[in-house]
């Protein structure tokens, strides 16, 4: 059972003998992904949590982002950045996850239904997609193989940051979504 909630493995790469060491291969396509040590600010979000089956997690996000982003927007609380999902478990072998929709905000900030929730500040690795969400598991997939280089454990949760997506009405090939795995103390 994989026990590492922040690996999200794609078959091909790891069919790959010798993947490149500044990009991954998905569907045939190259995409670059370049980790970079970043300092992260504490954050506060109001958060909706749920343990579901991973097939179930498209929906999860898309259902639950805009209810959030609807509730705070009824509700006037300003947001201090884009919906976010956290990742605490993401079990490939068990085919279940533990994520949350979350909408940053400032600290102190509340909504019914959802719980404040707030992360320390400290340094990560983080990398950007710009392209359809299928990029992702590449993108986790570097960000794991630059913690191991590096002999550093991932913090629980992982980040990932939807700059643009569906919720702002633009195509698949300008999605811009940013993953951030914190580093554990």
């Amino acid at each position: 059972m994989l026990k590492n909630p922040l690996f999200l493995v794609l078959v091909l790469l790891m069919a790959c003998s010798n993947p490149p060491a500044e990009s991954a291969v998905v569907k045939e396509k190259i995409v670059d992904v370049d980790p970079e040590l970043i300092d992260l600010p504490e954050r506060t979000y109001l958060v909706f949590r749920e343990q579901l089956p991973l097939d179930n997690m498209t929906g999860f996000f898309g259902i639950e982002s805009k209810a959030l982003v609807e509730a705070a927007v009824a509700a006037k609380i300003k947001t201090t950045g884009p919906v976010t999902g956290l990742f605490y478990r993401w079990d490939t072998e068990a085919g279940m996850g533990d994520a949350a929709v979350a909408l940053p905000v400032e600290p102190g900030t509340t909504l019914k239904g959802y719980v404040p929730l707030t992360l320390p500040a400290g340094q990560a690795f983080a990398a950007d997609l710009t392209g359809p969400y299928t990029g992702l598991g590449a993108v986790h997939y570097a960000l794991e193989a630059q913690f191991k280089l590096q002999k550093l454990k991932p913090a629980i949760p992982s980040i990932e940051e939807y700059h643009a997506g569906p919720v702002n009405g633009v195509p698949e090939s300008a999605f811009r979504t940013r993953v951030i795995y914190p580093i554990a103390d």
